[in-house]
């Protein structure tokens, strides 16, 4: 009853008191000087108490003696209405009324916030190591090859009507590679990316990819830059594992060289030479040799409970035996960053492989989120080219829409882009981790 009550005079007074929306005040700079403004309740003196009564204008700032006193704030104002209060004689101006409930304002004001501190901070970081920041377009002539991910497309007009499509980048790399190409050689960018098919508590459709990239350099550079940055934003000094390590302790965890086909591989050195070869194994090799290439890790699989299929592809296999096995190992000791370094080659993208066969790139992962995945950049166009194309081939084999190639950055190769290491770390997913958030639309207003 006294809510019912209170809702009815403040509806008298929004009636028959207040001028909607009351017009800007002249001379603002000299006249708003004692005032306070925001959102009601504001911080003000001890002397505006609740059962203040305060004088209402409406049209301008001198006193209207016509006007009669107003009741009590209270009475009248709810909580989250526009106001300027004036600090000495305690005359009000409501602005605009709070007119629902809706509980997303404040927040969307703190995550706002905070969330461009945190991106002024990433800024200042790399500007301050005499990196150049990028402005790179968001709909490109191709997407990205990667064969695991899903592309938004948008169809074109320019004014004498000529159409084409452009796709919404998943990633700034390609253009970045360019700049590699122009003579650039430490460059960042902030880049709004777009990814269709992603969803849940930890992916979003649209997010911050943040990119680096530095010339002459591998990726053991970029990785002591990670971990300076990890620092500078108040986090730990990750440790760091190898793909080799977290399958040799799941083995161990899981006892699984006592499987009937391991039983034999008792001493540390045939262990090793048997993760080897099922690690390093490619389809190549199952093309040359024939399904004999894939027994090793085929019997690592059974020997760990993965399961597997005749049609799976050497990089189904690994992504499966990762996601069931080693992400786990990982999770037990999500408070302490982790970067997993020398890959299998299969899973090596666009990423060298080293002279010891392992793919010359790493990942972060950190309170359960994989943050980040940095390469030793592969610059040898032929390469490049035939890893676009097996890309593609993978995107027709798994039913995903096939995307073009960008013929700039094959000529971009074709003049000779410098030896590199660069990075894609997810901003979001940074912001979870660095502020212990478990979903992804609480680090910044507006999460799709």
């Amino acid at each position: 009853m006294l809510e019912s009550h209170a809702s009815s005079r403040r509806n008298d007074f929004l009636l028959t008191h207040w001028s909607r929306y009351p017009a800007w005040p002249s001379a603002v700079a000299e006249a708003f000087s004692a005032w306070k403004s925001g959102r009601w309740p504001l911080s003000l003196g001890s002397e505006f108490t609740s059962g203040a009564k305060l004088r209402w204008h409406t049209l301008s700032l001198g006193p209207q003696t016509s006007q009669p006193v107003a009741p009590y704030p209270m009475d009248v104002l709810r909580e989250g209405d526009w106001v300027s209060v004036h600090e000495a004689d305690g005359e009000v101006i409501l602005w605009a009324p709070k007119l629902n409930e809706q509980a997303f304002l404040a927040q969307s004001q703190l995550a706002t916030e905070r969330w461009s501190k945190l991106l002024t901070s990433l800024r200042q970081f790399f500007l301050e190591r005499g990196f150049l920041e990028a402005s790179t377009p968001i709909l490109a002539p191709s997407p990205g090859t990667e064969a695991y991910l899903d592309s938004v497309s948008v169809r074109l007009r320019r004014w004498d009507g000529d159409e084409f499509t452009r796709y919404a980048i998943t990633s700034p790399e390609f253009h970045l590679k360019k700049l590699l190409a122009a003579g650039c050689t430490k460059i960042f960018e902030i880049a709004r990316c777009v990814r269709n098919l992603e969803g849940g508590e930890q992916h979003a459709l649209e997010f911050h990819m943040l990119e680096w990239y530095r010339s002459f350099a591998s990726h053991r550079e970029i990785a002591a830059d990670l971990v300076d940055l990890l620092v500078s934003l108040g986090g730990p000094r990750p440790r760091t594992r190898t793909w080799v390590s977290l399958v040799e302790e799941v083995m161990d965890q899981r006892s699984a060289w006592k499987h009937p086909t391991l039983t034999k591989l008792t001493s540390a050195t045939e262990r090793s030479e048997f993760l080897r070869q099922a690690l390093q194994i490619q389809e190549r090799d199952i093309s040359e040799r024939g399904p004999v290439a894939r027994q090793p890790l085929e019997s690592l699989l059974q020997a760990l409970n993965v399961s597997s299929s005749a049609n799976d592809g050497v990089n189904d296999l690994l992504q499966r035996l990762w996601l069931e096995r080693l992400e786990n190992l990982l999770a037990a000791s999500a408070d302490v960053p982790c970067i997993v370094e020398n890959f299998p080659p299969a899973l090596s993208a666009l990423a060298r492989v080293g002279t010891e066969g392992w793919a010359e790139r790493f990942e972060l992962y950190w309170r359960g989120l994989e943050i980040a995945n940095a390469f030793h950049e592969l610059n040898d166009p032929e390469e490049n080219q035939r890893r676009w194309a097996r890309d593609l081939e993978e995107k027709r084999r798994s039913g995903r829409p096939e995307v073009p190639l960008d013929d700039e950055l094959s000529e971009a190769f074709a003049q000779g882009v410098p030896p590199a290491g660069g990075i894609a770390l997810g901003v979001e997913r940074l912001a979870m981790a660095l502020w212990r958030v478990e979903k992804i639309n609480e680090v910044r207003p507006f999460v799709y």
